[in-house]
């Protein structure tokens, strides 16, 4: 670990993908080690989530049938999170940039990033599009369940639960959110996608928008890792102006067409 001393976050981030060869040199206990690391991350979420839905509702489907599905707010979720993809990207080149004036703080923050290499870049090697299928599945998919259960119907509902301002529960949340994934130079990535998922919930009333729209993420994440070779959650050019401005601004758009859709909501059931 000690050799990530002087690098980058993107390369200390590759550079502990590397690592795992050497010291997994079977290509096969490779392949069970991932699954290994797929499994043991996921499922105590998800578990965590459907014992706090079966505690709190009795029922562990009732959070997701409680309202009617509507599918112009999941198609507005999922327009925002593909606008907001520059922004994501601007955000992430800014953060891997951050300076830290402590070597030894520096130095621990970059293990992390050896250790998330190890973990996220080995779920990008995809040989077929059935791993792709595969990997959309459990990463895309069971990912985004299991987290917005726990962060947003469970985290962020027992926030508010308390009296606590909206506002300061769904920033807090993702704040948690990012901090439970210990890695500081995606910190703000996630703080980010945290916050839109946490008001696409507390404005929908409705955990499915926020669980199709972390999914699409999560899933567009392992489709441009399958063609471009690795994990990328910024887009490729993040310094285009002209892509991040007219994207911003779309998604300003879309986020003040999602409010007012959930105004019209709200007025038609109080009628």
């Amino acid at each position: 670990m000690s050799r990530g001393t002087g690098l980058s976050p993107d390369e200390a981030a590759k550079y502990g993908y590397e690592l795992l060869p050497q010291y997994v040199p079977n290509y096969q206990h490779v392949e069970y080690a991932k699954w290994y690391l797929i499994l043991s991350s996921q499922l105590p979420i998800l578990i965590t989530g459907i014992l706090y839905l079966w505690i709190v509702y009795k029922e562990p489907t009732k959070v997701l049938s409680e309202n009617k599905a509507n599918w112009k707010m999941y198609v507005l979720a999922t327009l925002l999170f593909f606008l907001i993809m520059p922004l994501v990207g601007f955000i992430g080149e800014w953060n891997q940039n951050i300076y830290i004036p402590f070597p030894s703080l520096q130095n621990y923050l970059l293990d992390s990033e050896i250790k998330s290499g190890i973990y996220t870049l080995s779920f990008t090697d995809m040989n077929s599009t059935g791993e792709l299928l595969i990997m959309i599945f459990f990463i895309g998919i069971i990912t985004a369940i299991a987290e917005e259960l726990v962060f947003r119907a469970g985290l962020q509902n027992i926030l508010v639960q308390t009296k606590m301002n909206p506002h300061i529960a769904i920033w807090l949340g993702a704040t948690l959110f990012s901090i439970m994934h210990f890695q500081f130079y995606g910190f703000f990535v996630r703080l980010l996608l945290g916050v839109l998922l946490g008001y696409l919930y507390y404005w929908s009333k409705d955990i499915r928008t926020s669980i199709i729209a972390h999914a699409f993420n999560n899933s567009l994440a392992m489709i441009l890792a399958y063609n471009i070779g690795k994990i990328n959650d910024e887009l490729p050019d993040e310094s285009n102006y002209i892509v991040l401005i007219p994207s911003a601004v779309l998604a300003a758009a879309v986020i003040w067409g999602i409010n007012k859709l959930r105004t019209t909501n709200l007025t038609s059931l109080r009628q």
